[in-house]
């Protein structure tokens, strides 16, 4: 297996991932094998074991592979190129939602230094309590 290359911006795990669902699509893994353990993939990736654990989660996440405490990870299905591209979308609405949370935190802390009552249009639907968002906590 090849070291993964770096791509600017693209978190290393998603790069794995990548290459295992390449390798999987082009039957160097078929459907029911067992792939090698986290470490070996760690030490063929250059990567730490938590990032393949990342990449794999990912796989699993999309039905692709399958992981048994003890028994190891195996392929469940061909890789669908979609499917890559459905996860990658899905991390990065993830990502935003997070850095958009952690934006209105930080603006609800600053209304309360200010003793001001932070505008509720900015938490819609409900889904963060101005209370909770002023002292740092999720609803």
């Amino acid at each position: 297996m090849a070291l993964v290359e770096h791509q600017r911006g693209r978190p290393k795990y998603l790069l794995i991932a990548d290459g295992l669902r390449e390798k999987i699509e082009a039957g160097a893994y078929p459907v029911d094998s067992k792939l090698p353990a986290v470490h070996e993939l760690a030490t063929s990736h250059n990567a730490a074991p938590n990032t393949v654990r990342s990449a794999i989660g990912l796989l699993v996440r999309e039905g692709l592979l399958e992981s048994f405490q003890g028994d190891g990870i195996y392929v469940r299905k061909a890789a669908d190129p979609a499917d890559g591209q459905d996860a990658d979308l899905h991390d990065e609405v993830r990502q935003l939602a997070d850095r958009v949370e952690s934006l209105e935190l930080n603006l609800a802390n600053l209304y309360n230094r200010r003793g001001e009552d932070y505008p509720r249009g900015a938490a819609q639907d409900g889904h963060t309590s101005n209370t909770a968002v002023a002292h740092g906590k999720r609803a």
